[in-house]
Parts: C-alpha cells; sequence; structure tokens
C-alpha cells in the first residue's frame, strides 16, 4: 500500500472529523471519496482500510504511547494472568 501525500492528508482530515466532531466514520469516508472523483479504486481502499485501521488500533496505540513503562507493565499483567 502506497501512501500519498494527499491520500495521508485526507486520512488526517477523516480522522479529526471522525475522532473531535463524533462523526460516523462511514459517512465521513464515503463524503471525502466522492468529493474526489479523480481516485482510483487503490486509492479508495487505502483511505478506507487506512482509516479504519487506525481507529481499530487507536486505544493500543494512545495506551502504547503513553510512556515506554505502560509496554513493559502490560506485559507483566500478562504474564501474571497467564499463571
Amino acid at each position: 500500500m502506497k501512501l500519498y501525500r494527499n491520500l495521508a492528508e485526507v486520512i488526517v482530515k477523516i480522522l479529526a472529523e471522525v475522532l473531535e466532531e463524533n462523526k460516523r466514520s462511514s459517512r465521513v469516508i464515503e463524503r471525502e471519496i466522492t468529493k474526489n472523483k479523480q481516485w482510483g479504486s487503490r486509492d479508495r481502499k487505502t483511505i478506507r482500510k487506512a482509516t479504519y485501521d487506525i481507529l481499530r488500533w487507536k486505544n493500543q496505540y494512545e495506551f502504547l504511547g503513553a510512556s515506554p513503562s505502560n509496554y513493559w507493565s502490560y506485559l507483566n499483567i500478562w504474564v501474571e494472568k497467564q499463571k
């Protein structure tokens, strides 16, 4: 998946609307895609996949990004549950 600057900017715009304004991601994505008719199927697929992947993994990214020690504490909790 090759990510061009214009696609990355649209993904950031979509994420801002979804996360800051609590809009439905499917509607925002479709609106942005229909505004840009020159995009091909690969571009549309890239926008959808990247946006949904970021939203799907958002909590994990926040958890891991908060502090390097969070990752190790998470592993310690996992190990404790396995015993």
